[in-house]
């Protein structure tokens, strides 16, 4: 059952709108419904509404699926559970290395935007300036590898980068504040 209307911007453009039931939500048991706008023709409404339909039966329209967007967001609820498993100075560590360098670079990224090539030149950057880059690298995988056990992502983008190889350069030593 789709619906396609014409509806009027606040600009004073017309423009289709679909509206349409995809069907019932095997996970919850409730109609699942969806509008999408700013269609120019019948015919690129159509394409969105199968688009929908498709991505609906293959489980791609996952209401439930992403409810961290950010990296910081993820952060935080990877820390509450790494809380648990790890002891105090671990947890400690971690948090000094992520909240001083790895959520200043990372932190408003899109979990599900993050793509390898970026990483890759975090990584670099990260090597140029810091002597213990590969702890970084190995962390910020750790709280993306915990994005993959609770299905946010598909894959690990950090993971795929490849370390690049230490010179013997002087570079910045972690100095730690006194609070």
């Amino acid at each position: 059952m789709t619906d396609i209307r014409n509806i009027q911007t606040k600009e004073m453009v017309e423009i289709l709108e679909v509206s349409a039931y995809l069907g019932i939500d095997p996970s919850t048991g409730k109609e699942k419904r969806t509008t999408r706008s700013r269609f120019k023709t019948k015919a690129a409404a159509k394409l969105a509404y199968n688009r929908l339909m498709t991505d609906f039966k293959d489980g791609k329209l996952d209401a439930n699926k992403v409810k961290t967007t950010s990296f910081k967001m993820l952060y935080q609820e990877c820390l509450n559970h790494h809380r648990l498993e790890v002891k105090v100075s671990t947890v400690a560590t971690n948090r000094r290395f992520v909240e001083n360098h790895v959520l200043p670079v990372l932190g408003s990224y899109k979990i599900d935007k993050i793509t390898v090539s970026q990483c890759k030149k975090i990584v670099d950057g990260w090597q140029k300036e810091y002597k213990q880059f590969k702890y970084l690298r190995l962390v910020t995988a750790q709280i993306l590898q915990y994005a993959i056990r609770m299905e946010y992502l598909q894959s690990n983008p950090m993971k795929n980068t490849v370390p690049p190889k230490t010179n013997t350069v002087k570079k910045r030593i972690f100095i730690q504040k006194n609070s």
